[in-house]
């Protein structure tokens, strides 16, 4: 399936903003330190400019993977695919790759509704960490290259007490 058919437009009107630059992997805003709530809206710089001239033309796209390992480069989004969608019609769509935590856009921004939480602990104050990683890929699915950026965050909770 062409990751056209994959693609997220995410919404922008959100105050809780991570930036991530795509070569140093740095976090501009906020601090990771401080937890952010629920919606999270992750931005990116984009690329270089002869990459973001071909995600503007459909050619490449962004991936996000949000709470695990990014796919190799090389190596295509279909890796991902299970069993379960094998001669199912419409499979692997957007929510399939959600419950993954795999976003496809042709923005550089995804806005997160809802992450699992990820306490291992059920002490007040135990901190949600999450981590998030940008990749580049093709309209095959095929991670492009080595280019990502990572930014790890931490999801402000009500505490488990209450």
């Amino acid at each position: 399936m062409p990751l056209a058919t994959l693609a997220l437009l995410a919404a922008t009107a959100c105050s809780n903003v991570l930036l991530v630059a795509p070569a140093g992997m740095q976090a501009i805003s906020p601090p990771v330190a401080d937890p952010v709530p629920l919606p999270v809206q992750l931005t990116w710089t984009e690329p270089e400019a002869s990459i973001q001239a071909q995600i503007d033309r459909g050619e490449r796209y962004y991936v996000v993977f949000v709470d695990r390992p990014p796919i190799a480069p090389g190596a295509s989004l279909a890796s991902l695919v299970g069993d379960e969608c094998e001669g199912a019609t419409g499979c692997p769509d957007q929510a399939y790759f959600a419950e993954l935590g795999v976003y496809v856009t042709a923005q550089p921004q995804l806005l997160l509704v809802r992450l699992v939480d990820q306490r291992t602990s059920e002490r007040a104050g135990a901190a949600d960490r999450h981590v998030a990683t940008v990749v580049i890929a093709d309209d095959r699915g095929v991670r492009d290259g080595e280019i990502a950026a990572s930014i790890p965050f931490v999801v402000e909770r009500e505490s488990a007490d209450g």
